[in-house]
């Protein structure tokens, strides 16, 4: 990985999220305040202490908005939110897309640091400016039943660079690293996390030759310093599916592949979304999700497009749709399209189709928007969940919504 350009100070937190052609340098304004920032992504307790005694401002902010606090949010030991809520650190700042701490927590999958922001800070249901609350995040967070969601291991190999602060193997500053790194020998296959569309394919700044896929739900992933591209842009991919070869091309210290996964263009914490074979943290999206239910979120809560987390956990988790529905979700809430939770559990499988229709979801429930997305496909106003399983070869969904309407 390349060590990044030197930008002003508050690069320095915008680098944790921001999204760039190579790994961005933690340079400084002052002093002290750049020795907070590095104590926060370090999670040196004693060094923040010292840095808010040397005169650090607790409540710098980024031009986009993000403060220390959502730098904490990304920190896997919640001590660190905590100490700097006591420390007199602004709670519920937004940045530029108006996301709060808790909305970043839940993207990195931090449970216990979501908890002291709940705890402490409140703002549950604060809506960013998408409309999504941290229920919304935390339900788009979950890895998916959907091919379209990243899940699969891209290469076979060791991993050599975490995700987060690391110091800069070309120098001794320390920089944010946005993804994996995935030492593997030259030429060994790249496979496409989840099923999507190219981005880029290409040249791409210090990540050398990258490729970049689009998948449902504002995911990216990356692939980064490959020897040889195999896809081109603007073609769809599958999910496994061979994109490239191992590389070292760009700004690298050896062969292998660098990864991110980006949610709504922020590069977030790989590892909830990796399989076991890879994956050495605990998934606790689910926990969190489960969390903010106890906390009385609120369930039926609407994005900008009216869509309920509901209408996402039907394509990612039968568990937590059981759980959304227990606790009070709508089955039959109906987005800006008119698309309600069946019409995509209608296309993520008959065990979710099956739940729904016994909790009152309306088989023959139409779409009136012209046009209409649904599992990556198009349908015109008037689409019955039963189109949409017919059209998506879900035969067994069909069946039961066939059943279901006749015996109304």
């Amino acid at each position: 990985m390349t060590a990044g350009r030197i930008s002003e100070f508050f690069s320095i937190l915008t680098a944790f999220l921001l999204i760039s052609g190579s790994c961005k340098t933690l340079p400084s304004n002052t002093r002290a305040t750049r020795n907070l920032t590095v104590a926060i992504l370090t999670e040196n307790e004693q060094l923040i202490r010292q840095a808010m005694i040397e005169g650090a401002d607790i409540d710098a902010r980024t031009p986009d908005g993000r403060t220390h606090l959502h730098a904490a949010a990304t920190c896997e030991n919640p001590d660190i939110a905590l100490l700097l809520i006591k420390l007199g650190c602004s709670k519920n700042e937004r940045d530029r897309d108006g996301n709060t701490p808790l909305h970043y927590a839940i993207m990195n999958n931090r449970l216990h640091t979501a908890e002291v922001l709940i705890d402490r800070a409140g703002g549950i249901d604060l809506r960013n400016n998408e409309g999504r609350t941290p229920l919304h995040t935390a339900v788009l967070s979950l890895p998916g039943i959907s091919k379209e969601t990243p899940s699969a291991v891209p290469v076979k190999g060791n991993i050599t660079s975490h995700f987060g602060l690391r110091k800069s193997p070309f120098g001794e500053e320390y920089e944010f690293h946005g993804g994996l790194d995935i030492s593997s020998p030259e030429g060994t296959p790249v496979k496409a996390a989840a099923a999507g569309r190219v981005a880029k394919a290409g040249w791409f700044g210090g990540y050398g030759l990258t490729v970049i896929i689009s998948h449902r739900f504002g995911f990216e992933t990356m692939y980064g310093h490959c020897r040889s591209i195999r896809v081109s842009q603007g073609a769809s991919v599958e999910k496994g599916q061979i994109i490239a070869s191992v590389g070292s091309t760009g700004n690298t210290t050896g062969s292998h592949c660098h990864y991110e996964i980006r949610l709504n263009g922020s590069p977030i914490n790989p590892y909830p979304y990796l399989n076991a074979s890879v994956g050495e943290k605990p998934n606790d999206i689910y926990s969190i999700t489960r969390l903010l239910l106890s906390k009385k979120a609120v369930v039926n809560s609407r994005d900008s497009q009216k869509r309920t987390p509901l209408h996402d956990a039907v394509l990612r988790d039968i568990g937590t749709a059981r759980l959304l529905v227990n606790t009070g979700a709508d089955v039959n809430a109906c987005d800006s399209s008119g698309q309600t939770p069946l019409h995509n559990a209608a296309a993520a499988g008959p065990e979710i189709t099956s739940y729904l229709l016994e909790q009152g979801a309306d088989p023959s429930a139409r779409t009136t928007a012209d046009i209409c997305s649904i599992s990556g496909m198009l349908f015109p106003a008037g689409t019955t969940p039963g189109d949409v399983a017919l059209r998506t070869g879900q035969t067994e969904s069909y069946r039961l919504l066939l059943r279901a309407i006749s015996s109304r």
